[in-house]
């Protein structure tokens, strides 16, 4: 078992299949959901540091269907494999105009299944899936993001795990959302600052948040510096980090 229900999904929630695929640090899966109430595909995404233990970063669809008529508005069937090329993460899918079964019909017999709540009694007959072969890609380095859970000016902070930075540089993958219209000049502008931390997570002196250059704008790798320089000192085992209006897609130590 790998995936199954819990208590935040519907009670008819179904998980058809986890297509799983190899990054640095584990894996991402992108989930198949079938939603027996409106007889419907979609895809989330899941992830996993070891391939059997997984968590969902966000419960909503990472692909959610179209209107009923347009493809993908009834299901969407993933190919089994994603495709990763030039930074884009490419998913091949079998889009249907309509759903799985047909869930409206007046002329058809029903049964009651709930106060007020009725359903066709279709027994095991579907409807024809009049599909077409579809494509969806996401930007591969940017598939979900640490951000701040109340947002606005409210500074969020997650501090890593404990290891050996002693001499490693610290790049980031981050985007932060522009100022304000105000005027006061850089009123609520985004940003990412980053303190480094000892064994008893203490800040490191010259490596303290206010000793970080605010870190803002759209970028793949920038380096993060403090007046302390921009390499760890070998007392330095966490990074704490400080994100205001900002989305922090990923980070790297390096020798």
């Amino acid at each position: 078992m790998l995936l199954t229900a819990d208590e935040r999904d519907h009670r008819d929630t179904q998980y058809q299949e986890c297509v799983p695929h190899k990054v640095p640090g584990g894996y991402i899966g992108m989930i198949t959901m079938y939603l027996p109430l409106t007889q419907t595909l979609n895809l989330r995404l899941a992830a996993s540091r070891d391939g059997r233990r997984w968590w969902f970063p966000d419960r909503r669809p990472c692909f959610d269907n179209a209107p009923l008529g347009d493809y993908g508005g009834g299901m969407i069937w993933q190919s089994q494999y994603p495709i990763v090329e030039n930074n884009r993460l490419y998913i091949y899918y079998g889009g249907t105009e309509g759903p799985h079964r047909q869930i409206s019909d007046s002329r058809a017999p029903s049964k009651q299944i709930g106060y007020l709540e009725n359903v066709i009694d279709h027994g095991a007959h579907f409807l024809p899936f009049n599909s077409a072969l579809c494509r969806v890609s996401w930007r591969y380095d940017r598939l979900y993001a640490l951000a701040s859970a109340a947002g606005g000016p409210t500074i969020g902070t997650a501090v890593t795990k404990p290891q050996s930075l002693d001499g490693k540089k610290l790049s980031l993958n981050l985007l932060t959302r522009p100022p304000k219209k105000s005027d006061k000049p850089h009123f609520d502008e985004g940003y990412v600052q980053v303190e480094l931390l000892d064994a008893q997570d203490k800040p490191l002196p010259g490596f303290t948040r206010g000793e970080c250059t605010p870190l803002n704008g759209d970028h793949q790798a920038l380096p993060v510096k403090w007046t302390g320089g921009d390499m760890a000192p070998s007392t330095a085992k966490k990074a704490k980090f400080y994100l205001k209006r900002a989305f922090l897609y990923g980070f790297e130590f390096t020798e």
